[in-house]
């Protein structure tokens, strides 16, 4: 079943999608995908159709239709991966460009993670299958040097690193 959410802004803020994104990121819908949403025609401001640079006011009422959630089963995927380190507790792979880091809305057979569960290392399920392993990621048109963690223990370690720059 498809979800609607209804939100009053209570401030004014230059643009909706930066609004949505800031109140909704609990849910865990990035901006990206609020853009998206809007694009679909599921955002209406105050009853109307908008666009994702339009400024919003105290008062306005928005509404996001949400499409039905997907059900995606996360698979291995053969591809061809550089494993630059590796120990008992981590190993270092090289992302390449126009790969998308973990499963998202749009990504769920052609990310890094697919990559990862095929190579029959174990991973850490720390913030779930997702992500298994992902202690940090890169946007998908960067290619570079990827921390993979394979315990709960070393994850937590590393991505308070992380964090902690």
């Amino acid at each position: 079943m498809s979800e609607s959410i209804e939100i009053t802004i209570e401030e004014n803020k230059n643009r909706l999608d930066s609004a949505l994104a800031e109140i909704l990121k609990e849910k865990g819908i990035t901006r990206s995908r609020v853009q998206r949403l809007i694009e679909e025609k599921r955002v209406l401001k105050n009853g109307k159709e908008t666009k994702a640079s339009e400024a919003v006011k105290c008062g306005d009422k928005i509404i996001l239709n949400l499409p039905e959630p997907q059900k995606n089963e996360i698979l291995p995927r053969n591809f061809p991966l550089k494993i630059w380190y590796e120990d008992e507790n981590i190993f270092v792979v090289e992302k390449p460009s126009n790969m998308v880091t973990h499963p998202a809305y749009g990504h769920y057979e052609d990310t890094l993670v697919n990559v990862l569960l095929s190579l029959n290392i174990p991973l850490s399920n720390y913030q779930g299958k997702e992500r298994a392993g992902i202690v940090h990621r890169l946007d998908k048109e960067t290619s570079g040097l990827l921390v993979v963690a394979k315990n709960e223990e070393t994850h937590q370690f590393l991505s308070r690193q992380f964090a902690e720059r």
